[in-house]
């Protein structure tokens, strides 16, 4: 019996046809879309998930009822991998079987050369979704109203080698220790992450490593990691957004543009984030720090105007006022993120309606950040206070120092950290043991916990 190229190429748009249909029946649930009753929802990662109807515009911002965010698992899955690719590479390899094939006139090895290529379909639709066949991009536009779960969050350090290039192996290590010691989400490309040193290609290794560090570390949950995208123009902001979410983040973490501050009252800041998060395809969280903004201070007033856009689900609060802290957990939009960003406040925080911190000190001492947290879900208030002084003490050695005291210390106390990017050096060794000395008291407790 012979055969052609037409059967070959018939076989090739079959299986493709079969893949593209067992990729509907087997992906996954996407994340699901936050609930108006937040007592009767999981958090956005937990394993169980489901989408639920989708709330109502409001002010006039739409909702986009096919939004989703793709899951860690499949970040090695590149966009070229399309249903178009999967069929050209498929009548390639047929194509270069064909002629041993046709010699050997033996139907069963192209029945066994068809087989092996629906096993190879099937795997891959098993472990990719529909969607991401369909879309080159990780995370979907107007991921709208996706929530972040209470707790601890971490803004990582950067880790290089003694070359000067991004060091993988630490930054694995790194995400492992914290996600061991029981924090909530990971943040990479903040202050405490370098990301004023970093390259674009830079930034897009550290959250791939990260992403399927969480992964891989996860048992199955699903962690949320947070990116730095803050830029001082829409666009080149908008970039690292997109960026991001094909790297592999959830979330996107975003100062205002403070290059030109004296042209941009809060109007223009409040378009600007409009902007940016009407195009991301991830959400947004505001990143109010004064000293990375060049002294800019959103008020309580305007974050709550960029908190009514659907793709803008948080806030962090590096300012440390606690009284713009409470006046927007009190009045943001249902599911909406608010959290400190100092681990000197964490206590305080949730006194006034905090939903968690994201804390440069979990660095050195995620489990007693988190105890924090714990002791005032149980009401043990004393206990909460107690073990907040002694961590305030150690913030403010970390205050003082920056990251470069911080990434000191972890090598001091851990082994692992590396030297900063110049111009940022070291501190001395006169200067580590003084700051060794701040961060005592708290690392003891640390290995108790």
């Amino acid at each position: 019996m012979s055969l052609d190229s037409r059967e070959v190429t018939g076989s090739a748009r079959s299986l493709s046809a079969g893949a593209q249909r067992m990729s509907c029946r087997v992906s996954p649930p996407p994340f699901h879309h936050a609930p108006k009753d937040p007592d009767l929802t999981p958090t956005l990662f937990e394993p169980c998930l489901s989408r639920t109807q989708e709330p109502e515009p409001e002010n006039g911002l739409p909702h986009d009822k096919d939004a989703t965010l793709i899951p860690s698992p499949w970040l090695d899955i590149k966009e070229q991998l399309t249903p178009a690719s999967f069929e050209q590479c498929l009548f390639s390899i047929l194509s270069f079987l064909r002629f041993p094939l046709l010699c050997l006139y033996k139907k069963k090895l192209l029945a066994a050369c068809n087989l092996l290529a629906l096993i190879y379909f099937a795997l891959i639709s098993y472990h990719m979704p529909s969607t991401l066949l369909e879309s080159p991009t990780m995370g979907s536009p107007k991921a709208s109203q996706l929530r972040l779960g209470d707790g601890v969050y971490v803004p990582t350090l950067a880790f290089f080698t003694p070359e000067d290039e991004v060091d993988t192996s630490a930054t694995e290590k790194h995400i492992i220790k914290l996600l061991e010691s029981g924090v909530a989400g990971i943040v990479v490309h903040g202050s405490n992450g370098e990301c004023a040193h970093l390259s674009p290609s830079e930034r897009t290794t550290i959250i791939r490593v990260a992403r399927d560090t969480i992964f891989h570390e996860g048992s199955g949950t699903r962690v949320p990691l947070i990116a730095g995208c803050g830029a001082q123009s829409t666009r080149e902001t908008t970039e690292l957004c997109e960026d991001a979410g094909k790297a592999g983040a959830t979330h996107a973490l975003v100062l205002p543009p403070s290059y030109y501050g004296g042209l941009l009252p809060d109007d223009l800041v409040i378009q600007h984030y409009y902007a940016v998060a009407d195009k991301s395809p991830i959400p947004l969280l505001v990143y109010n720090f004064p000293g990375a903004a060049a002294g800019r201070d959103l008020s309580s007033d305007t974050i709550l105007s960029i908190a009514k856009h659907p793709n803008v689900v948080g806030v962090k609060l590096t300012c440390g006022n606690t009284g713009k802290l409470a006046r927007i957990a009190a009045d943001c939009p249902e599911g909406f993120w608010v959290g400190g960003g100092s681990a000197d406040f964490i206590l305080q925080g949730h006194a006034v309606g905090a939903n968690g911190t994201i804390s440069g000190l979990a660095n050195l001492c995620p489990k007693a950040c988190v105890r924090i947290t714990e002791l005032a879900e149980e009401g043990n208030w004393k206990e909460a206070r107690q073990l907040q002084a002694k961590v305030a003490k150690a913030d403010w050695t970390a205050i003082k120092t920056g990251f470069v005291g911080v990434k000191a210390a972890l090598g001091h106390f851990s082994g692992y950290g590396g030297e900063p990017r110049r111009p940022c050096v070291a501190p001395s060794q006169k200067d580590l043991d003084t700051i060794a000395q701040g961060f005592q008291e708290v690392m003891d407790l640390e290995v108790t916990l």
